[in-house]
């Protein structure tokens, strides 16, 4: 009995352990509020700019979603009429996972800033060594960045970015000790705004670039690391 005791005890505490490390991920966005959806470009625009509320950090996410500078498009930006598009797409499914979906048209190469804190946001990423965002999937490479502002300077860092299963999920990390800086030393206990920027990374490629991503964290040093740790350093 005394044994069987012992092991129940050790069981709770692996248990509360376990739950305790889960609890040290801080979400910032999971896609399941602020549903939206764009496709350009139409004959009156290239670039939409939108507002989405919610649950996500700071209670709303902004996104700018560019296709062409000029309009309507020129034929070097959009040689056979193409349209791009993005989705912010809550899932009614417990199999389907919310996302954030971006699907480039033939040889057109739209860029996705998904902002975070344009109205406002005081984010202590002190308690963190890194940003990860998990991929559901990635189709062909996207230059990844994400960049970060504070009061005292603000600093970027990413990658070109390849999935490396596949089309199954992954999951990639941004150590905050690589951000480069610029302007002075970022304040990474007091983040006003983040940016996750997406655009072809592939040259002389084709366009069609498609990805959806599920999650945006940010994520302690316990935590073991992603399938893919992504810098410029």
């Amino acid at each position: 009995m005394k044994q069987l005791t012992l092991s129940f005890l050790v069981l709770c505490v692996a248990l509360v352990a376990a739950q305790f490390t889960h609890a040290q991920n801080l979400t910032l966005d999971d896609f399941s509020t602020g549903a939206y959806k764009k496709t350009l470009p139409t004959k009156t625009a290239g670039e939409d700019i939108n507002v989405q509320k919610g649950t996500m950090i700071g209670g709303e996410r902004e996104t700018d979603f560019l296709t062409c500078h000029q309009i309507p498009c020129t034929t070097g930006e959009n040689e056979f009429g193409q349209t791009s598009s993005f989705q912010m797409r809550p899932s009614k499914k417990a199999d389907v996972p919310s996302a954030g979906i971006f699907s480039a048209g033939y040889k057109m190469f739209p860029r996705l800033d998904i902002f975070y804190g344009v109205n406002g946001l005081d984010l202590d990423l002190k308690p963190y060594d890194r940003l990860r965002v998990s991929y559901d999937g990635l189709n062909s490479i996207v230059n990844f960045n994400i960049e970060l502002w504070s009061p005292t300077g603000n600093g970027i860092d990413g990658c070109n970015l390849t999935s490396p299963t596949g089309s199954y999920p992954f999951t990639v990390d941004i150590p905050l000790a690589k951000f480069a800086v610029n302007g002075g030393p970022i304040d990474f206990s007091h983040i006003t705004l983040i940016d996750i920027i997406s655009q072809s990374g592939g040259v002389g490629d084709l366009g069609t670039l498609t990805f959806a991503i599920t999650k945006f964290e940010a994520i302690p040093a316990s935590v073991p690391p992603a399938n893919v740790t992504c810098t410029y350093q």
